[in-house]
């Protein structure tokens, strides 16, 4: 997906401060007597092994070529230190000074990556920086008032660099007013070659200074190099904390929105949407990305009034036009699965009126759209689905045809909607770095995840001694027998728990009327979550009118039950063209599913004080027998009949029988379908 990409037009460039001016070198000169000679610099070829060395086959392992290097570099800090207070001394020009103190700074900062810790060479080398920091300083105003940036730049970053030393840390270095001058000169410099990362410490440096005069500019500077290395968090962070002091940036606004977008931190977007467009409430780019943000949140009313703010300004942007259609039509799915669901037939009725509402709006904007893009099959399988829900048959079947003749499987009638969005995959706008991030639609997950997870988390939590509980009181509660009856009340729960938190989310497709059952007055129908068995009279001819209204008839209440780690629909309600309803319900053989989960992994406590594993078989869910399926069917009823059926599991002071409840449901299962015996009589 094409991240939106946010232009900040910043004018600013970063230039040397005015406030450092011609740097004066007071204090008392030294006498002759204490100036050390000239030294004699050190050639490269002194660095290297003599030739005897090398004919003789001695070579240097890597320790000792690290110590002999490490004490090379020692000696030459030490010569250049000597040879900057010469120059000192006898008044040369300031350049040599200058470029001299330089090049004993970068020889120490050499030397003390070989050095160790707290040893007489690394307390050399940082002796040395103490006492050059005031010259390096010096080198800074100096090429300052020289326009000489590159160099400035140079003096700067290693004046700023000895203060930001781990080997200094804790250490407080005398510092002038114009101190955070020069840090914002170091920023400039790293950060004009791009150097962000580097950049970012001295920015910080900056802030920590407390002064007021660039705080504004480094702030943005700092916000747009944390994007440039992909620091998104830091870069929201640091924008937060600009806006309460500068809250009418508006170029930190955009640094902060792009950080949402870029480092998957949507539910942090509004926060900065909202200052932006309180500041530039037409702005397109910002209304692009709020209405998709509403797209995501599935609030797609503030969607709608947002795409349509745009339309005003593009009349004839096809981009805008795919958004607006698709805010009709997902607005028509939420209504009409809400009516789908409702049980209340006045309020059903008032969501399929807003339903068709939408969706009459969704297909006039969707056929604005595949009028421009004849062949995009997202647009015209929300355009079939529209008029499908609309009821509109002709359209629904010429819509269709265009999809067959792209190559792609129709639509089908009758089916639960799915929300979709203009990406690919139905991806959400802004993606999320967060785990588990919900996808636009919001589907359920597999039951199997669910049901494993849930009696794993909570089998654990179960079998976790409590912190008054005695040894005894423990084993009585967890054991053998007690383990083996939690677990299988918790795989019952996973079943409801599941049913009410996803139940209205499973989406019921593809309808298929099979051909009709004459001696047992049945019509199998197929379904996306498995055969429905409709009991349809015929009598009056009464089944074959409901075959001949099939592509009229809707359903409605449908509802679920898990078996064998499938969701089955256990009951619904069709719906004919002249108000006839047929409803099918599932309440014999409905097992509860048993998640396959190893509890000899669940901790257990032991009394002293270590954990082991519990030691018994899984459970697992009964297999039905012969006897439980292809049961005889009787059409006579036998209406003046009632049948009780006891199935008890769970005894007292006998062994668990497993099969009991599933023997009583198959029982009940004869006693309607073969018996007769109405199911409200058992």
């Amino acid at each position: 997906m094409r991240r939106n990409r946010i232009l900040i037009n910043l004018s600013m460039l970063f230039t040397a401060s005015a406030a450092i001016t011609a740097y004066a070198v007071n204090g008392n000169t030294p006498s002759a007597a204490s100036m050390p000679d000239t030294p004699d610099m050190m050639s490269i070829g002194s660095l290297m092994p003599d030739d005897d060395m090398m004919h003789q086959g001695i070579l240097l392992d890597g320790d000792s070529l690290k110590q002999a290097g490490l004490e090379s570099k020692i000696q030459k800090a030490a010569d250049l230190y000597k040879h900057l207070k010469w120059l000192k001394y006898e008044n040369q020009p300031e350049t040599e000074v200058y470029t001299t103190a330089l090049d004993c700074y970068n020889v120490c900062v050499d030397a003390m990556k070989l050095a160790a810790k707290n040893s007489p060479d690394m307390d050399r080398c940082k002796s040395i920086l103490r006492d050059i920091n005031k010259d390096l300083e010096a080198g800074a105003f100096h090429y300052s008032s020289a326009g000489d940036n590159d160099r400035l730049t140079k003096f700067a970053q290693a004046y700023v660099d000895t203060h930001m030393m781990d080997a200094f840390k804790g250490e407080d270095f005398p510092l002038t007013s114009v101190y955070p001058s020069i840090v914002y000169c170091a920023a400039s410099g790293a950060y004009n070659i791009k150097d962000y990362d580097r950049a970012i410490g001295y920015f910080d440096r900056y802030i920590s200074t407390g002064e007021d005069k660039s705080r504004e500019q480094i702030y943005m500077f700092l916000g747009q190099a944390c994007i440039n290395t992909g620091k998104y968090d830091r870069a929201i962070t640091a924008m937060s904390d600009a806006l309460v002091l500068y809250p009418d940036n508006y170029n930190m606004m955009l640094i902060g929105i792009q950080g949402c977008i870029d480092g998957g931190h949507p539910e942090l977007l509004q926060t900065f949407l909202d200052k932006a467009l309180a500041m530039k409430p037409l702005d397109e780019q910002l209304l692009n990305i709020q209405g998709k943000l509403y797209e995501d949140m599935q609030q797609y009313q503030k969607a709608l009034d947002t795409y349509r703010k745009l339309e005003e300004i593009r009349p004839d942007n096809l981009g805008v036009a795919r958004h607006i259609a698709l805010c009709y039509y997902n607005l028509g799915v939420d209504f009409y699965n809400k009516s789908i669901y409702e049980e209340d037939d006045k309020i059903a009725k008032k969501y399929g009126r807003q339903s068709n509402t939408y969706f009459d709006a969704a297909s006039m904007k969707l056929e604005e759209v595949v009028a421009n893009d004849p062949t995009s099959l997202k647009y015209l399988k929300a355009l079939a689905v529209s008029y499908g829900c609309l009821g509109n048959k002709e359209k629904f079947e010429n819509v269709n045809v265009r999809i067959r003749a792209l190559g792609d499987n129709p639509i089908a009638e009758k089916s639960m909607p799915d929300l979709i969005t203009a990406n690919a995959n139905d991806l959400p706008n802004f993606a999320s770095s967060g785990k588990n991030a919900p996808s636009i639609g919001s589907k359920a997950p597999l039951y199997t995840d669910f049901a494993k997870s849930y009696v794993e988390k909570n089998l654990n939590a179960w079998a976790k001694k409590g912190e008054f509980e005695t040894n005894d009181d423990y084993r009585k509660r967890v054991n053998e027998t007690t383990l083996s009856q939690e677990y299988d009340r918790l795989s019952r729960k996973a079943q409801d728990e599941y049913l009410t938190a996803y139940g209205k989310k499973l989406r019921v497709t593809d309808f298929s009327l099979e051909p009709y059952d004459a001696e047992n007055e049945v019509y199998m129908i197929k379904s996306s979550y498995g055969p429905i068995y409709l009991n349809i009279p015929r009598e009056n001819s009464e089944a074959e009118t409901f075959k001949a209204n099939w592509k009229g008839v809707h359903f409605k209440n449908p509802s679920y039950y898990i078996k064998d780690n499938e969701v089955l629909i256990s009951g619904i309600t069709f719906v004919t063209p002249y108000g006839k309803e047929y409803s099918y319900n599932k309440t014999e053989g409905v097992t509860h599913y048993v998640p396959p989960i190893d509890i000899a992994g669940i901790n257990i406590y032991t009394p002293d004080g270590s954990r082991t594993t519990a030691a018994p078989q899984t459970p697992t869910a009964f297999k039905p027998s012969d006897v439980d399926e292809n049961i005889p069917y009787n059409n006579k009823p036998s209406k003046s009949t009632f049948a009780v059926i006891i199935a008890n599991e769970s005894y007292a002071n006998v062994p668990r029988v497993e099969a009991a409840l599933n023997d009583g449901e198959t029982f009940s299962k004869y006693c309607n379908l073969t018996l007769g015996i109405p199911k409200e009589n058992i």
